[in-house]
């Protein structure tokens, strides 16, 4: 594949300032308060929609442990914390477990927003709802704040923190630094930062293989590729690239399919979730044929683009006969 030609046609910057190891992963500074994870477990995540279920969440755990790891190393466990679990794509993160089972004095609190109007790969408009929310008894002093979720624009993030901080202050405690962990689009990042930068003193992303570009449609966080929602829906044909360090985004051109969702709908990957209410099994069929149609739709799109090459069809291919056989597994 002629990496270099994709890097140059998407304008893709790969650059980084040092890394910090732990485990079999490796957090790479990206600066302005923004680091990559990367690992074994976190490319396949983002480059497999087929990768799902317990294999996934399992997965997802042990990153999570070198997660804590890396957040004990660089001090942010110093204090004490708080973790803010939005459901329901946290619990599918693991930091809870990990946080937890490293020791660290943990306050857990859980909130569950909803968007009024929903659609699947639709998330343009803040019209948001509650469900259900929970808030641990705290003590007055000062915390870090540890938030496991997919930020894409930020939205879910906007609506749980005001609440969450609204309660915090009520109760004389000061968030000095916040935590994000997961997918994270760049777009959504800067909404939280403009929205709370003034209320917390230090807010620090840690994103899962590589800081993501936002679709039109607010939802599809691709490595790169075509904006599919703008093409649809408006005619509009744009392009999107992520940021990540030179070595790691060379395994991401080489394996994701292009404009595919990485974290894809999050919540239907994840073998069982909790509602607030209850835990639900879920249907892990509705998430692996969503995403063989989007990968026919994207195929459809891009087959003519200059940038396009026979190592994208061996890519479409593989992901096809990977999800067809996990389908098969369920079934």
């Amino acid at each position: 594949m002629d990496l270099n030609g994709i890097r140059k046609f998407f304008g893709i910057n790969d650059g980084y300032i040092r890394k910090v190891s732990a485990g079999s992963s490796v957090a790479y500074d990206m600066g302005k308060g923004i680091y990559v994870i990367d690992s074994e477990n976190g490319r396949r995540i983002a480059c497999y929609p087929s990768f799902c279920g317990d294999e996934m969440m399992k997965a997802a755990l042990d990153m999570a442990k070198d997660f804590v790891t890396m957040l004990k190393k660089m001090g942010y466990l110093d204090q004490r914390v708080l973790l803010l679990n939005v459901l329901r794509a946290a619990p599918g993160y693991g930091v809870r477990k990990a946080l937890l089972d490293s020791g660290a004095d943990v306050s857990e609190s859980w909130i569950r927003p909803y968007y009024v109007h929903p659609s699947y790969r639709l998330h343009t408009v803040q019209d948001l709802g509650l469900k259900f929310e929970q808030y641990s008894s705290l003590k007055p002093g000062s915390y870090t704040l540890i938030k496991p979720d997919t930020e894409a624009t930020g939205f879910t993030s906007l609506f749980s923190l005001e609440r969450f901080l609204d309660k915090c202050e009520k109760e004389g405690c000061k968030v000095e630094r916040l935590v994000l962990y997961g997918f994270i689009a760049e777009r959504g990042l800067e909404a939280i930062k403009r929205a709370f930068g003034s209320r917390i003193g230090e807010i620090t992303a840690f994103a899962i293989e590589d800081v993501t570009p936002l679709a039109q449609n607010g939802y599809d966080m691709p490595v790169y590729g075509i904006d599919l929602s703008a093409l649809e829906e408006r005619n509009e044909k744009a392009y999107l690239a992520a940021k990540a360090p030179h070595d790691v985004m060379d395994f991401l051109l080489s394996s994701c399919y292009p404009g595919m969702d990485q974290p894809g709908d999050w919540s239907e990957r994840q073998n069982i979730l909790f509602d607030g209410q209850n835990w639900i099994k879920v249907d892990l069929s509705v998430h692996l044929k969503r995403s063989r149609d989007l990968l026919d739709r994207l195929r459809r799109a891009q087959a003519n683009e200059p940038w396009y090459q026979e190592d994208h069809e061996r890519i479409y291919e593989r992901q096809v006969n990977m999800i067809e056989e996990a389908i098969a597994s369920i079934q």
